[in-house]
């Protein structure tokens, strides 16, 4: 077996570890007792900590060593060495993987791994809402390396972050941090005007953007749909055509009461006739526009 093949082997089996614990803490994250909070803080501390090393890993198999110098292909499969530590680590992603954490996510990284050992040392007076909120931040940091560090060289492991996602949408403090953390894009992005999709089809969150090629994508679980295949779904008649106002293949007639044809444009709300009302899911009237200019 080449080195090649060594590192390939190595980063992928500490990226699957990494894989089964961190899914292991999103189970008990979204548990509501102290029992379960204490193993998704200490599952969650390892899961990071191994997703860290597969990266690594990609480098150099000898890097995963504390001391690289007395690396051994037999200790290395033998599991019989003793590992970087996560500061050294975090040293050695700098220095020779070029990635270089932000301070806030080291910080981060830092404070779970204190709640981590008090509570390896029974020290349990640890505020509830404090854990949740490291935890919160501490999961949006991992989806995020796996998106810019792992993704794009795993193909299998491409939808992995969103899938997280999809499984914490119970959990209220990461959804919020989640959707936070992607504020600026959102911003910054071309988005339907409608209420249609203020809340994604699949996890229902206000995370939805218009991709390429009329595409709907959300970004905090990664569906991605046709916009012509939900105009149909919402089309009174089956039929859809091009808006008159933007052009977009998106424009439905929304409904034909005693002869009175309203017709919507489901990316950009031009409407013609009565616009159509939506609630929220505690039945709250919804505006009828994100954001739209006054015509």
């Amino acid at each position: 077996m080449n080195r090649i093949e060594i590192e390939t082997r190595l980063s992928h089996a500490l990226l699957r570890s990494s894989h089964d614990f961190v899914q292991s803490a999103v189970k008990y994250a979204n548990e509501d007792d102290e029992t379960s909070w204490r193993f998704a803080v200490l599952h969650l501390a390892s899961s990071i900590e191994l997703l860290l090393k597969s990266k690594l890993a990609e480098e150099h198999w000898s890097l995963v060593f504390a001391n690289p110098d007395k690396a051994s292909l037999y200790n290395l499969q033998t599991g019989d060495f003793q590992s970087v530590d996560i500061d050294s680590l975090q040293k050695r992603l700098k220095n020779i993987s070029r990635i270089d954490l932000s301070n806030r996510d080291k910080d981060l990284i830092r404070k779970l791994r204190e709640i981590r050992n008090k509570i390896i040392h029974f020290h349990i007076d640890i505020g509830r809402n404090s854990i949740i909120s490291i935890m919160a931040q501490s999961l949006n940091t991992y989806i995020e390396f796996h998106h810019k560090n792992i993704a794009p060289n795993w193909v299998d492991y491409s939808g992995f972050g969103y899938e997280l996602s999809q499984k914490l949408t119970k959990f209220k403090e990461f959804v919020k941090t989640r959707i936070e953390a992607l504020s600026a894009i959102l911003n910054s992005s071309n988005r339907p005007k409608t209420n249609y999709f203020c809340e994604c089809p699949q996890c229902m969150q206000d995370a939805i953007i218009f991709a390429e090629d009329n595409k709907l994508k959300c970004l905090f679980c990664g569906d991605i749909r046709d916009i012509v295949d939900i105009a149909k779904f919402y089309s009174a008649d089956d039929s859809v055509s091009h808006c008159p106002s933007c052009n977009t293949k998106s424009y439905v007639v929304t409904s034909i009461k005693n002869d009175q044809i309203n017709s919507e444009c489901l990316m950009c709300g031009y409407f013609e006739g009565t616009p159509q009302k939506w609630s929220d899911i505690d039945g709250n009237e919804l505006p009828h526009l994100r954001t739209f200019e006054n015509r």
